[in-house]
């Protein structure tokens, strides 16, 4: 027996059932009525995005047009009420992607104009720091919410490019050359083939090479040697793993820049001994590095047809394991220096791990004299940032001379420095250290340790 309770009971588990599969049935259509206007939207949108991405993304030399702030802002607000308002949607990713790529456009505008500089200077996602820089916030969600996405590999490049122009490092190298790697570190580990891994070693190499020159010539050197150990061991790593033979011989020609600038000399030396028997395009890297590090322009004609037998017959000097012959070799190359950039590179490297590492501190002292004594020494002393043929020398780097207790002087700056700096953090002989304590009043060494410069 049926009673009429148990009736209504079932035609309400009818009704129910029936509304769910209508409501299935409808909110698709539903979901994809509501898509197809967003979809316009954002097609549209990417198409304004593409016109205004060459104009404000890392202009060189001139401001990009006002005109193009309004539009960015429009496409900003846009694509944040469809990021707030449909948070289920399909491309998403996309979304984001491009709300980044807006933000960052405003960068530029924020930099350029002044009326324009409160619309980042009130919103979060912008850091005033010698200039507005967008911090990436939707290129990182993006990464961290979309890993299989098509937009990734651009997400996590450009997301990169910002950060390795963010801030002011002021001459510090560690600040400078590490902001670049930290940033693309990421990219190149995860993309060794990459799209855009040339342009991402293009600029950890360009930062590289700044480093020896003096400040006022738009480079620096290493004040914290055991910070930045860590970071060109690392980099190294990633670098033997690109696939592309000729990005990585460029990428291993300027590291081996940085272990200099490290007192790194073995890893220098041996990168270079490497290259020049497996690269043509750096066959001559070491004479190559001596011309580029003076500031010089590289031309094969400079270089000496007897370099090799010269740097062979000086450094196998240098090589006696007996701490008299060393210090016989020091003296002989004191008073008869190489007069050619092309012979320094080699042999001061030499100069410099024996100053670092011999064990004994007779001879070390001796190494570290020899290379004060290049400084006065006509050839090299002439290297300095008012040189006729300088490379990277310009006239306003004139007016700073005052300011400095020494001349610019290349050399300085590419050898000496670095020596006294380690002596000052490693050296535990007392008579060593006082001697290095004097050159680094006398030369005006920076140094740090652990965050702390004196």
């Amino acid at each position: 027996m049926i009673y009429k309770s148990d009736t209504k009971s079932y035609l309400s588990l009818a009704l129910i059932i029936l509304l769910t599969l209508i409501y299935s049935f409808l909110l698709p259509i539903s979901v994809a009525a509501q898509t197809i206007p967003i979809d316009a939207k954002l097609s549209e949108t990417e198409k304004n995005i593409n016109i205004l991405w060459p104009k404000t993304h890392h202009f060189e030399r001139e401001c990009p047009s006002k005109e193009n702030a309004t539009l960015a802002q429009q496409i900003i607000d846009d694509l944040e009420i469809i990021y707030r308002e449909n948070p289920a949607y399909k491309s998403m990713d996309k979304v984001l992607f491009m709300l980044a790529q807006a933000k960052t456009m405003m960068v530029d505008m924020c930099n350029c104009y002044t009326d324009q500089s409160d619309y980042c200077g009130n919103r979060k996602e912008y850091l005033n720091f010698f200039g507005q820089h967008y911090l990436g916030n939707e290129y990182e969600e993006l990464i961290k919410r979309y890993p299989k996405s098509p937009y990734l590999e651009y997400a996590i490049f450009y997301h990169a490019s910002d950060l390795a122009a963010t801030g002011e490092c002021e001459g510090d190298m560690n600040c400078y050359v590490g902001r670049s790697i930290n940033a693309y570190l990421p990219y190149v580990l995860k993309y060794p083939d990459g799209g855009h891994l040339a342009l991402a070693m293009k600029d950890i190499n360009w930062r590289l090479s700044a480093l020896n020159f003096p400040p006022r010539s738009g480079g620096g050197d290493f004040w914290d040697l055991k910070a930045i150990d860590k970071l060109l061991k690392t980099y190294h790593t990633s670098v033997l793993k690109i696939k592309n033979n000729l990005l990585k011989d460029d990428a291993l020609y300027y590291l081996a820049r940085g272990y200099i600038a490290a007192c790194q000399y073995d890893k220098a030396m041996s990168m270079y001994e490497n290259l020049e028997k497996n690269s043509s395009k750096y066959r001559n890297a070491k004479i190559m590095t001596a011309y580029e590090m003076f500031g010089y322009k590289w031309e094969t004609k400079l270089a000496d047809t007897n370099y090799n037998k010269k740097v062979l017959t000086i450094i196998k000097e240098l090589q006696h394991k007996d701490s008299k012959n060393k210090l016989k070799a020091l003296t002989e190359i004191k008073n008869k220096q190489p007069n050619d950039i092309s012979l320094l590179m080699p042999v001061f490297m030499k100069i410099g791990q024996i100053a670092i590492r011999d064990s004994s501190a007779t001879v070390r002292r001796e190494a570290i004299l020899t290379a004060e004594s290049f400084l006065s020494e006509p050839f090299f002393a002439s290297l300095n940032t008012n040189g006729a043929n300088c490379k990277y020398c310009e006239d306003p780097y004139s007016q700073y001379e005052d300011e400095f207790p020494h001349p610019m002087n290349y050399f300085h700056y590419s050898f000496l420095k670095p020596l006294v700096r380690h002596c000052l953090l490693f050296e535990r002989n007392i008579s060593n250290l006082d001697l290095c304590k004097k050159m680094k009043i006398k030369y005006d060494v920076d140094v740090c340790d652990n965050d702390k410069c004196y």
